[in-house]
C-alpha cells in the first residue's frame, strides 16, 4: 500500500511543472518572433539603400538623380514591406546621401564627376517592439513606462559610373 499513497501524494505535479515552465517558454518563443522581425526589416532596409545608390551612382546621358529622387523612388517603395506595430503613418526610413564624404541634401545631383566619386547613401528606421519589454518589466517593478524602441541602420558605398 506504500506504493498507492506515493502516487496519490504526485497527482497534479505535471501540471504544477507545466505551470512553472509555461512562461519561460512563452518568453522564448515570443523572442524568436521578435528577433525575426528585426531581423526581416533590417534586410528590407538594407535593400532600400543599396537599390537606392545603384540609383544614385547609374550613369545617364541628360542628368544625374538627386537624393530626393533617390529617397521617394528607390527607398520608400520599401516602407510598405517593413513590418512595424504601432501608428502605420510613423513608418518611415529615414535617407541620408553622402557624396566623397560630404552630406548631400535636397536637389543637389549625385555624382558630378567623371566615375571618380562614391555615394554613400545610408538608411535608418525606428523598429518598434511587438512586445515592449521595458513596458513588461516597468509595470511589474511600478516604475514609468516608455515605448521601446531599436533604431536600425545600414550604409551602402557604391562607386559612380
Amino acid at each position: 500500500m506504500p506504493n498507492v499513497r506515493k502516487i496519490e501524494q504526485e497527482r497534479g505535479a505535471a501540471a504544477v511543472e507545466f505551470a512553472i515552465v509555461l512562461p519561460l517558454l512563452f518568453a522564448i518563443i515570443i523572442g524568436i518572433v521578435e528577433i525575426s522581425l528585426i531581423m526581416f526589416d533590417k534586410t528590407q532596409i538594407t535593400t532600400a539603400g543599396r537599390n537606392g545608390a545603384r540609383l544614385g551612382t547609374m550613369w545617364r546621358p541628360t542628368s544625374r538623380p538627386t537624393c530626393d529622387e533617390i529617397n521617394t523612388s528607390a527607398v520608400q517603395g520599401f516602407r510598405t514591406n517593413l513590418i512595424y506595430f504601432g501608428n502605420p503613418a510613423a513608418k518611415t526610413i529615414t535617407t541620408t546621401c553622402f557624396s566623397d564624404g560630404a552630406a548631400v541634401a535636397g536637389a543637389t545631383p549625385i555624382c558630378t564627376q567623371d566615375g571618380h566619386e562614391a555615394l554613400l547613401v545610408r538608411t535608418r528606421f525606428t523598429y518598434r517592439f511587438l512586445v515592449d519589454p521595458i513596458r513588461l518589466l516597468n509595470l511589474l517593478t511600478g516604475g514609468h513606462s516608455t515605448l521601446a524602441t531599436l533604431t536600425l541602420t545600414s550604409e551602402t558605398i557604391m562607386r559612380c559610373e
